[in-house]
């Protein structure tokens, strides 16, 4: 039950990656541009 209950606490971490690296490319983009 403890590896059920830990894999949905993963999935939320990489969402969370994924949406603050493309936050990140946009800013680092503006910049550039």
């Amino acid at each position: 039950m403890n590896r059920n209950s830990a894999k949905p606490k993963i999935a939320p971490r990489i969402n969370v990656s994924d949406k603050t690296n493309k936050i990140n490319n946009i800013k680092i983009e503006l910049k550039v541009n």
